[in-house]
């Protein structure tokens, strides 16, 4: 079973905004927060997808204290949860016009490929009618 069809709900919190998407039992993508948004399913998979294959331009140098790549602030917490179980979280911080992540389970600082932002990005679509 891939990633895409374990996440039952997405959740994107960044500094100015948050997006929640849930899966419905129709298997479609609904947008959650905010509210009378839609999203396009294959936005969805797509990020997912590119949760799941994230890859690392480097490490970073091993430290106690996150806060100096800016992972106590993040620019962008990413969690993909089914039922209660928190199934990946990515969390990406910059410091020095450098992007950096950790992922749950992981020791390890990466240094993320300048783009990673624009890669986390959904397009949100205002419904008609609401």
């Amino acid at each position: 079973m891939n990633l895409t069809e374990r996440a039952l709900i997405g959740c994107l919190v960044y500094r100015d905004r948050v997006i929640e998407c849930k899966k419905g039992s129709d298997e479609s993508w609904r947008v959650i927060l905010p509210a009378g948004r839609s999203v396009d399913e294959n936005d969805v998979a797509n990020l997912i997808d590119r949760v799941h294959n994230l890859v690392a331009a480097g490490f970073a140098n091993a430290v106690e204290d996150q806060s100096i790549y800016g992972l106590n602030d993040p620019a962008l917490r990413i969690s993909l949860w089914r039922n209660d179980e928190l199934v990946r979280e990515i969390v990406v911080g910059q410091a020095d016009n450098m992007w950096y992540g950790t992922a749950n389970g992981l020791n390890e600082v990466i240094v993320l490929p300048y783009q990673v932002m624009s890669w986390f990005q959904l397009n949100l679509t205002v419904q008609e009618g609401v």
